[in-house]
């Protein structure tokens, strides 16, 4: 899984002039996390490259979030074939060339992209795409949490269930172990909790175990 956005490891990607310089800003924001590589002929970067498809593959396996200063045709493209799991992807984010829209296309939880959507909205002055529907409902679903936590989601097939039960506004059950302490920025309203050894309520969708 991979860290939280704001240690994570960023690789700036531009393919184009004016790509190049919203990349710049984005490197000067993030600092030192984040490394710039750029097509070969662009004149500056960490590291130069020929083709795209060969850079991406290389860089889904050193980085932890890959940000494609182009469209998000070129990205998708870009990255065919590489995507595998959810649980060990890396985060895939498309910047237009202008700067002005940061969209978050995979791992938009477990491997952060919808926040560091949100750190290069603030950054550029770019508008942050979210699509998620539990982030479009202001929701924190369990692999959020988890991840916010540090902690290592078991189970992880019941994910996709549970978080449709969620978005549906359907309750699951929260039970925390007597030795663990969860520091909260506010309980999310479809989670019950439930004390240790309690008896599980019928109707739930399902339950988180901590």
């Amino acid at each position: 899984m991979a860290p939280r956005s704001e240690g994570a490891r960023v690789c700036l990607i531009a393919v184009g002039e004016l790509g190049l310089k919203t990349a710049l800003r984005a490197k000067s924001a993030l600092g030192a996390r984040a490394e710039l590589w750029a097509r070969r002929g662009l004149g500056e970067g960490d590291c130069l490259f020929e083709d795209l498809r060969g850079a991406a593959a290389r860089a889904w396996e050193l980085f932890d979030a890959l940000v494609f200063f182009s469209s998000c045709g070129v990205a998708v493209r870009a990255i065919s074939g590489l995507p595998s799991s959810k649980w060990d992807d890396p985060a895939v984010l498309a910047v237009d060339e202008l700067g002005r829209s940061a969209v978050s296309l995979l791992s938009g939880h477990l491997g952060g992209a919808n926040e560091l959507a949100l750190e290069l909205g603030r950054a550029l002055g770019a508008t942050p795409v979210v699509t998620t529907t539990s982030d479009l409902q202001g929701l924190s679903l369990p692999d959020s949490m988890a991840r916010a936590w540090g902690l290592r989601v078991v189970g992880g097939e019941r994910i996709k269930e549970m978080a449709a039960s969620a978005n549906l506004g359907r309750a699951l059950g929260l039970v925390v172990g007597p030795e663990v302490e969860l520091r909260w920025s506010g309980m999310p309203p479809y989670l019950v909790p439930l004390g240790w050894g309690e008896e599980i309520p019928p109707g739930l969708g399902g339950l988180v175990v901590v």
